[in-house]
């Protein structure tokens, strides 16, 4: 047991030169394994000084004898390669809102209508193109019910646009919600 503490301990402290990674984690199992044969403390104090060794020569890029490769750096091997930043996409449309009425026809039937208004925010003519989903209470699909963008036509730059319709829900379940799916055609 005491062999396997000094192993331990030299691991962490080669994590320091060399390997920090591969040294830092054979020190941390020296350290489990040790707590295995019944020394709890030595043990901890094992893992957590291993993993201190290792997360220093890691992080601050310091060894105490330096590689032999060079000036190469081993955290410099762990950056990876710099990701282009994309500029954060401001939608250029938006949902204004979305209403709806149930009529209930018989015990298994009744008629949704609703009424969508989209907001057309570039600088261009937008086409929308999607459905709105009828829910029940669980979120399961009932029905679906196009836009009808063939009628009504581009949306022009800076404004709003008011879809309409209406849908025969053959169903016992109540719905509980609608749901727009709205994309803008490119």
């Amino acid at each position: 047991m005491k062999s396997f503490v000094i192993a331990g301990c030299a691991c962490a402290l080669l994590s320091l030169a060399f390997l920090p990674l591969l040294f830092a984690v054979i020190g941390m199992t020296l350290g489990v394994a040790v707590i295995a044969k019944g020394r709890i403390d030595h043990g901890f104090a094992v893992i957590l000084f291993a993993a201190t060794c290792g997360y220093y020569s890691i992080s601050s890029g310091v060894s105490l004898v330096g590689t032999y490769w060079g000036d190469v750096h081993i955290p410099t091997w762990l950056e990876l390669a710099p990701q282009q930043v994309r500029a954060a996409s401001v939608p250029d449309w938006h949902v204004v809102s979305l209403e709806t009425r149930t009529k209930k026809i018989d015990a298994a039937s009744s008629v949704c209508r609703w009424k969508l208004v989209v907001s057309n925010d570039s600088s261009q003519a937008a086409v929308f193109r999607g459905s709105i989903e009828f829910q029940d209470a669980q979120g399961v699909r009932l029905a679906t019910d196009r836009l009808d963008v063939d009628r009504s036509g581009p949306v022009p730059a800076g404004s709003q646009r008011v879809f309409t319709g209406s849908l025969a829900i053959n169903s016992k379940k109540k719905v509980a919600r609608a749901v727009p799916q709205i994309i803008k055609a490119k």
